[in-house]
């Protein structure tokens, strides 16, 4: 289990997989390109090995996501409510910075690929290989971030996503929305209360479940300990980790 500060993750992934260990590294699994080709090469030696390496993406797992996945994965519900879907956005308030070493940390390079996976695991159908991606920084410090995705297909139907982030209240607190709109109307998510929110409609559906960070975060556990008995493929597959971690370094231009 490797849980260390970032600059370590990936010499100490790699000392893993050397020794013939399983392994559960923490994100940013490495910080910049030059770092993300010697992960390529653990990646492989582990594939070789038929070592399980996993990571933490926890909101695959959590209640009020599995029930908005739920939701899209109906065709009825989507045409009701939203239509052709053409943006999706995650926001999220969390508490001042309370540890001095994150001061010097970016909040995009931490966060942005919980965003990410959240958004390739609600929208597979815009995380084909075919599929493009043109993602920008629009700010980045240690208290917040900003950053914005387009898909790029001439085959298929495109979308928009907004990721933003603070870390500025007082109370400690960890809130995060979602808002996905479309053609026909927009839905607004406050996963803390279970509120949804039909924003055509101008009326609140029923609740949903609100986030259980002790549920999602041992499911997350449990799903390793589970391919390691097993010898069965995590959650994660090897592209989903590499796509999570390293789009944020491109646009961070590291």
């Amino acid at each position: 289990m490797i849980g260390s500060p970032d600059e370590f993750h990936v010499d100490q992934l790699c000392a893993a997989i050397v020794a013939g260990k399983h392994a559960f590294c923490e994100k940013p699994m490495w910080l910049d390109r030059g770092e993300m080709a010697k992960a390529a090469r653990v990646f492989n030696e582990a594939n070789e090995k038929k070592l399980i390496i996993s990571s933490c993406h926890p909101r695959r797992f959590d209640p009020p996501i599995l029930k908005i996945k739920g939701f899209l994965s109906s065709e009825e519900w989507v045409d009701r409510y939203l239509g052709k879907i053409e943006h999706f956005e995650f926001n999220f308030w969390y508490h001042k910075v309370t540890d001095q070493w994150k001061v010097n940390r970016s909040l995009l390079l931490d966060h942005f690929g919980h965003e990410l996976d959240t958004f390739r695991f609600l929208f597979p159908q815009f995380d084909s290989p075919a599929q493009l991606w043109d993602a920008e920084m629009i700010s980045d410090a240690y208290d917040h971030y900003h950053a914005t995705l387009r898909t790029t297909s001439k085959n298929e139907s495109n979308m928009t996503a907004s990721f933003r982030g603070y870390r500025s209240l007082d109370e400690k607190e960890y809130i995060e929305t979602v808002r996905i709109m479309g053609t026909k109307g927009s839905m607004s998510f406050h996963l803390n209360e279970g509120l949804v929110v039909s924003e055509r409609h101008g009326y609140s559906l029923h609740p949903i479940p609100t986030i259980d960070y002790d549920k999602r975060h041992s499911a997350v556990t449990d799903d390793f300990i589970r391919a390691v008995k097993t010898g069965s493929d995590p959650y994660l597959s090897h592209v989903d980790m590499f796509r999570n971690n390293s789009t944020a370094h491109y646009i961070l231009g590291i």
